[in-house]
């Protein structure tokens, strides 16, 4: 009886849960469950926040609690569900929005009441590591405050959040990746939005970092087509602390494609209009920010900072402060990353290492096709031409190809003339300004190469108004356009914007023709003669056209020349400076990080301290492929090229010079100091001095590479055929001539290592890269990014016959001859 009485119980059981399982109840009736996904599209329908709220127990979406013990918890919001709940036979892979939802209206809660635990204390508490798919079918979410983080804490690679809206969200103090969206984003999200503020904070236990970003904290996965308009804002906090906000996302390392922000951004360290850091693998395309961005270190208008990573066809329009690091468009740009068809058009200020595109290049990583440019000329183009003919891209890879410029999306909509770009998906466009009155102008960048054509000296002296040359007056001044007659402002016919200046003829100070006004401006020939133009930070393309009879008590045709300024190709003829000062040069008297290069000075030059026949002083510039024909004269650091580098460059150049002065005095460079070098160049000439006087360099405190001298050095101390005093390295063996010169030693004093000379017939005989010269074939350029000369050399030399020196091949002045060829193998 009892073993009888056991079985029929356990027989009622099983058969209890074999009706259960089929959907019956005890009685043999069918149990009744509620069709959950009435569309049958896989997604679980949300139609309250009360089931927004459960979702939190089926991060996998299956329909089912992730977790046993919270199968109750998960089902009281979804009355009748079943484990399959009315998907297909594949069943259930995420959840979708069947209306919009408000945090604070009742009439979107199940209840019929606000729930103030949502909207009060803490708030709503953010859904972890959800990795299913979330349709927001173009509904939208309201009102959402939190203390913690947005509608999502985490999601990871298999999630998608799809056309949801989240509109008004609220989210104060934070904890380590907050977003109005997604705290830390490792899947997809697709065609969504935020609104609203962050004002984010941190104090108390925890991790050293704080990322807060207006729709993801930190993306690893994919953001396409969404965008963000909230305000984001970070208290400051003390070092080792880590902030990092962004007006779309606060750190990316994954993939941005057709999305925007516009809200305000403000952060002690790395703040971005768009993206905080861009790093490690992380790409932003087709995307802008127009919001204004405030920090102290490291702020850009669309990306504070960025180590290899790459941002292409971007632009920012917000106004951008730093103290330290602050750039239109990229704050930083770190070793890796890249910028490709970008522009910037917000004012940019601040302290130390301010550009008007990038503030700090630390990693020389490639710009290309990118500028500054102004407001008009990002509205005025109104399709995939001008600025925006590189914008015509594949961001959604349907052909698979991984080929940006295949099966390209339509995806901006480029409005009127007076208006920015915006995406298709976008509701509206930005606020404007009425379009620009229409008036005709002259099209002065006829080739469309980017760079205004000058034809005349009043033209020429009518840059030092417009240094970064985009052909726009600095504070409007009447000169520039009384020289340009009928320049259009911002635009001078560029149509991918201006980026600096070009000679279209050769100019000549005493010539009557190379003026407009058709007379000889003796403002410029008399008395201090010409006024050097001061801090260009622009482009000036010589085409291999010469500038002639230059006369200044000053310096020569530039005070200074800053970063972003590239000299080249131009040449100075019988230039005449005869009582300089200090820092002075024939062409340029202070390089600030910009370059000279195919350019050349015949003349001569006088001066006090740092004097120069081409270049007075280089502080973090570079000098190449450029030489002088003439005389030099100063009291120290004076030098027949170059007077003094301190962290320059000075390669592929020569001088034929005769160098008087009194302290470091060089035949090529008069004082090459720390972080500095000469490579692959040479001088010819006498030189003059009592204290520190060489052939090549007078007082070296850098590198010398693969260099030699056949000077005349006179001195009373310190005097040596190749160098006066040595205190720096030769990296790859340099010569002097013993029978050409005075000296019998190569160095005056200090290491001699790898300084070593030679009679004539020893520095002329070899014909190629052999003997003396065979490490002489050295990567100038350092194409292949390694950072050591003995690889990837390039072949910079011409040896002659047996009885010439080396000469450079280099086609300095643009004719198509090379050096040699033009003007003999050294000495002429």
């Amino acid at each position: 009886m009892k073993h009888s009485r056991v079985f029929r119980l356990a027989s009622i059981a099983v058969i209890a849960l074999f009706a259960w399982l089929i959907g019956m109840d005890m009685e043999g009736t069918v149990a009744q469950s509620t069709d959950y996904d009435t569309d049958d599209n896989g997604l679980i329908e949300i139609s309250n926040l009360e089931q927004l709220d459960a979702i939190r127990y089926d991060t996998n979406g299956d329909g089912a609690a992730d977790i046993a013990g919270n199968t109750t918890v998960y089902t009281q919001p979804f009355p009748g569900i079943s484990h399959m709940t009315g998907c297909p036979s594949d069943g259930c892979k995420g959840y979708e929005l069947t209306r919009s939802l408000d945090f604070d209206d009742t009439s979107s809660y199940a209840s019929g009441a606000v729930n103030s635990h949502w909207t009060t204390g803490s708030g709503w508490h953010s859904i972890d590591e959800y990795n299913a798919i979330f349709e927001g079918s173009e509904h939208t979410i309201s009102n959402l405050f939190s203390k913690r983080d947005g509608l999502f804490r985490s999601t990871e690679s298999s999630a998608e959040i799809r056309n949801l809206g989240m509109i008004d969200v609220e989210i104060v103090s934070g904890y380590d990746y907050v977003g109005g969206l997604v705290g830390d984003n490792k899947g997809s999200i697709i065609a969504s939005y935020t609104s609203g503020s962050i004002s984010a904070s941190r104090s108390g236990s925890g991790s050293n970092s704080l990322h807060a970003g207006g729709l993801v904290g930190h993306n690893s996965g994919s953001i396409i087509i969404s965008y963000a308009s909230v305000s984001v804002s970070i208290s400051p906090v003390k070092l080792p602390f880590e902030q990092t906000a962004g007006g779309l996302v606060a750190g990316n390392k994954g993939s941005i494609t057709a999305s925007y922000a516009t809200g305000n951004i403000s952060s002690s360290r790395n703040a971005g209009g768009l993206v905080g850091q861009n790093y490690d693998g992380g790409s932003v395309t087709t995307s802008y920010a127009t919001g204004d961005v405030t920090g102290k270190v490291s702020v850009g208008g669309l990306i504070a900072f960025m180590n290899k990573s790459s941002v292409t066809a971007s632009y920012a329009t917000g106004s951008v402060f730093s103290n330290l690091h602050s750039g239109g468009l990229v704050g930083i740009l770190y070793e890796g990353g890249s910028i490709d068809a970008c522009y910037a058009a917000g004012s940019v200020s601040g302290g130390t290492y301010t550009g008007e595109l990038v503030g700090y290049n630390h990693g020389r990583g490639p710009i290309t096709n990118s500028r500054v440019i102004t407001i008009e000329d990002v509205q005025t183009p109104t399709g995939y031409i001008g600025l925006y003919k590189s914008w015509y891209i594949d961001i959604d890879n349907a052909d698979g190809d991984d080929d940006l410029h295949t099966g390209a999306d339509d995806v901006w909509d480029f409005g009127t003339s007076s208006q920015y770009p915006t995406l298709k998906t976008s509701e509206k466009k930005p606020a404007t300004p009425p379009a620009p009155t229409s008036t005709p102008s002259v099209d002065y960048d006829t080739d469309d190469d980017g760079l205004i054509e000058i034809s005349n000296l009043e033209q020429l002296d009518a840059i030092r108004y417009d240094t970064n040359g985009d052909g726009t007056a600095e504070n409007d001044n009447p000169n520039y356009a009384q020289a340009f007659t009928g320049i259009a402002q911002g635009g001078a016919g560029c149509t991918s914007g201006c980026m600096g200046y070009e000679l279209e003829r050769n100019l000549d100070f005493n010539d009557t023709s190379s003026y407009a006004s058709g007379a000889v401006n003796i403002a410029f020939t008399k008395d201090d003669g010409w006024n050097p133009i001061e801090g260009y930070d622009a482009i000036l393309e010589g085409n291999g056209h010469t500038i002639s009879n230059l006369y200044s008590r000053r310096s020569g045709l530039f005070e200074s020349i800053l970063k972003n300024a590239q000299i080249r190709r131009l040449g100075m003829s019988d230039v005449l400076i005869p009582s300089g000062r200090d820092a002075v040069g024939g062409l340029v008297g202070i390089i600030d990080g910009g370059s000279v290069a195919d350019s050349y000075i015949t003349g001569s030059v006088y001066g006090n301290e740092s004097v120069g026949g081409l270049v007075g002083i280089i502080y973090g510039g570079s000098v190449a492929d450029s030489y002088i024909i003439g005389s030099v004269y100063g009291n120290e650091s004076v030098g027949g090229l170059v007077g003094a580098a301190h962290g320059g460059s000075v390669d592929t150049s020569y001088a034929i010079c005769d160098v008087h002065g009194n302290e470091s005095v060089g035949g090529l460079v008069g004082r090459n100091g720390y972080f500095s070098s000469v490579a692959a160049s040479y001088s010819t000439g006498s030189v003059y001095g009592n204290e520190y006087v060489g052939g090549l360099v007078g007082d070296n405190d850098g590198a010398i590479v693969a260099s030699y001298a056949i000077d005349s050095v006179y001195d009373n101390e310190y005097g040596g055929g190749l160098i006066g005093d040595n205190n720096g390295s030769v990296e790859i063996s340099s010569y002097w001539n013993t029978e050409t010169g005075r000296q019998t030693s190569g160095v005056g004093s200090g290491s001699s290592d790898r300084i070593h000379g030679r009679v004539t017939v020893q520095m002329q005989s070899p014909v190629g890269y052999t003997d003396l010269y065979e490490l002489w074939r050295i990567d100038i350029d350092n194409a292949d990014g390694d950072n050591d000369l003995s690889t990837g050399g390039d072949d910079v030399w011409d040896f002659g016959t047996s009885e010439q020196y080396p000469a450079l091949k280099a086609d300095i002045d643009g004719d198509g001859a090379a050096t040699w060829q033009e003007f003999g193998h050294q000495p002429r």
